[in-house]
């Protein structure tokens, strides 16, 4: 839906530890004149990990977070709704 948006994403810590909670923050925002209802998807490496549905009214903004963690060393793409964020899990050569 172009009439909604994800908007402030922010990821912390950006660099974990194997198995620590990594929080995605973001905003999810309805540009229209009418309640709408908007599923947010989370994705790492293209892999959706969870869907979550809310509804908005018009012309809102509503604060929303995901949590992730992952246990293997390595550097990981995040993508809530097309909105492109980054983390690294620590360790071995990373």
């Amino acid at each position: 839906d172009l009439a909604s948006a994800i908007t402030e994403l922010k990821i912390d810590p950006t660099e974990a530890r194997p198995g620590e909670a990594v929080a995605v923050s973001f905003r999810a925002t309805n540009m229209n004149d009418v309640p709408t209802y908007y599923s947010i998807t989370l994705r790492v490496n293209g892999e959706v990990v969870t869907t979550r549905g809310l509804s908005l009214r018009r012309r809102a903004s509503l604060p929303m977070s995901f949590t992730v963690s992952r246990s293997a060393p390595g550097h990981y793409s995040l993508d809530v709704n097309d909105s492109i964020g980054r983390f690294t899990i620590l360790g071995g050569n990373v």
